[in-house]
């Protein structure tokens, strides 16, 4: 992967991760300032992150962890290493905020997923979060308001199958059905855009697709994409899913029942990602000037996506309780981002302290009988 194309691949990760954050800070009780029309997005960055994700472990595979025991080093340390201290801070942030704001914490989405895992014990949201356990079957847990913490129980378990299909030795195709009878259908249902983000790497790195494919490529994803909004396309779809499960839809599918519009978006991502590697050369100059602030900003992206919920309702929680409602913008939605630009670089610094603990209870020896 060249340079210009990591640098591109780094301003969409962030977009991708602050239009999430626009999504839920929106909303109107938490007096962001933002407009409404932003919670339109919905989870469509995140099947831009799917995709993406499968891309990036591709690449990391064949470049840097070749081995089993490196590819799952390596993982793990990326995860924890922001993912433990988001649930210490989401615990934390939930406490003191339904302490001073009890009214906006009580005034819960109606999903049935939320209600459901309002219900459960802090321990077992916890638990099943730190696991990547939580969204297995029909499970849909997360902690306290930290709701976007679903995405890792999908990310999580491809990793897993990816692991068992490339080092699974004889019987990996066994290993991967197994997990995946694990994992259960729910997550299975958008595993087809994280291996297309796979797939599309390999066709990035053979090189066929030339400058003027390529920028049609682009030109023409764009397009197609405002057309599968603005013509309801998209809406269409969701639609025939709740038709074909009825009134199951939410409880069988949960954030997989927009799964044949995210099909669509994730085939129209890749044929951009495909138009973008084609042409990323031509843009290098402009990427290169830019490159510090696009690697800053790309260092904020895992932190914001993890951090920015709790974050959100908390810093409303002290808008309100502070009665600094015209205030309410700059303290919701410029507070977030301060405290993700101060969060960042310390989670993102403990990936090797991470990589290194890990290593060291892998490799650790069981003491002889007595």
């Amino acid at each position: 992967m060249n340079r210009p194309l990591s640098l591109l691949l780094d301003v969409i990760r962030f977009v991708a991760a602050l239009l999430v954050f626009f999504h839920h800070a929106a909303f109107g009780k938490f007096g962001s300032g933002l407009p409404y029309r932003l919670v339109l997005t919905e989870r469509e960055p995140v099947i831009v992150f799917f995709v993406l994700s499968g891309f990036v472990i591709a690449y990391s595979a064949e470049t840097k962890d070749r081995t089993p025991g490196a590819y799952a080093l390596n993982r793990l340390a990326r995860l924890y290493s922001v993912v433990l201290p988001a649930l210490v801070a989401t615990v934390l942030l939930d406490a003191a905020g339904s302490w001073l704001a009890p009214a906006l914490y009580a005034d819960h989405w109606t999903d049935p997923a939320t209600l459901a895992n309002i219900g459960r014990p802090i321990g077992l949201q916890l638990a099943a979060s730190g696991l990547f356990l939580n969204e297995i079957w029909w499970w849909d847990v997360w902690p306290g308001v930290n709701s976007p913490l679903w995405s890792l129980g999908y990310e999580a378990v491809y990793y897993l199958l990816f692991a068992l299909v490339v080092w699974g030795g004889r019987y990996r195709w066994l290993w991967a059905g197994l997990a995946a009878l694990a994992a259960g259908p729910k997550i299975l249902l958008l595993m087809p855009l994280w291996v297309l983000g796979v797939a599309i790497y390999y066709l990035v790195q053979a090189e066929r697709v030339g400058r003027f494919v390529g920028t049609l490529l682009v030109v023409g994803s764009v397009a197609a994409y405002v057309l599968f909004l603005s013509l309801g396309i998209k809406t269409a779809l969701d639609r025939a899913v709740v038709d074909l499960f009825g009134d199951q839809t939410v409880a069988l599918l949960s954030n997989s029942q927009g799964f044949l519009a995210n099909y669509v978006t994730g085939i129209l991502f890749s044929a951009l990602l495909v138009g973008l590697a084609a042409i990323a050369q031509d843009l290098a100059a402009p990427l290169y000037r830019l490159q510090k602030p696009i690697r800053y900003l790309a260092g904020l992206t895992f932190a914001l996506y993890l951090f920015h919920y709790p974050l959100v309702y908390f810093l409303r929680a002290v808008a309100l309780a502070g009665h600094l409602d015209r205030l309410s913008p700059l303290v919701v939605t410029g507070g977030t981002l301060a405290a993700v630009a101060l969060l960042a670089p310390v989670t993102e610094a403990q990936k090797g302290n991470f990589r290194r603990l890990i290593a060291r209870i892998a490799l650790r020896k069981p003491r002889p009988a007595l």
